[in-house]
């Protein structure tokens, strides 16, 4: 009898959960988003959601906050380096970065800002390579290449190529 109520209640647990997951894929919902609705291209370089819970697409033609509504667009004429944007990070302090082509910039306050460090990185990287990525640690950004040859480390205004020492070298 013990074992019959143990299968029983092993069965009864798989089929909830099976139901669960069913009733789950029923409610979930999805809406196609175009020029129409206020993206200012249908070619997405990136997707973000924000620490405030807005969506943002990245574009060739430009960065779009969603609020849930409608489309707020960032573009060259709010103070973006090229209207291409190439990648999105949030920092730890809220603020919104932005990979234009070889330039940095970030939204504070609803004010797009250029960084302070592009020269300083387009110097390092000597007209080689671009930059591909980036992410932060506390207060300080970390930049990759497009092929990971350089790393940069900023701080403010510094800009320094970082170069990990390997083990067994001195």
């Amino acid at each position: 009898v013990m074992k019959f109520l143990r299968l029983l209640l092993l069965c009864v647990l798989v089929l909830s959960q099976f139901c669960s997951v069913a009733q789950i894929r029923q409610h979930v919902s999805y809406r196609h988003f175009d020029t129409r609705d206020g993206l200012p291209s249908t070619r997405i370089n990136g997707l973000l959601e924000d620490s405030r819970g807005y969506i943002w697409a990245i574009t060739d033609k430009g960065a779009a906050r969603y609020n849930g509504y409608g489309f707020e667009v960032f573009t060259t004429k709010n103070g973006l380096p090229s209207d291409n944007v190439l990648l999105i990070h949030e920092d730890l302090r809220g603020r919104i970065w932005f990979l234009c082509g070889t330039q940095y910039a970030y939204l504070e306050n609803d004010s797009i800002r250029p960084y302070s460090g592009n020269d300083a990185i387009k110097k390092q990287l000597k007209g080689k390579e671009r930059p591909a990525s980036l992410f932060f640690e506390h207060d300080t950004m970390w930049v990759t290449t497009m092929y990971g040859t350089q790393l940069f480390k900023s701080v403010g205004d510094s800009v320094q190529e970082f170069r990990p020492q390997v083990q067994g070298e001195g």
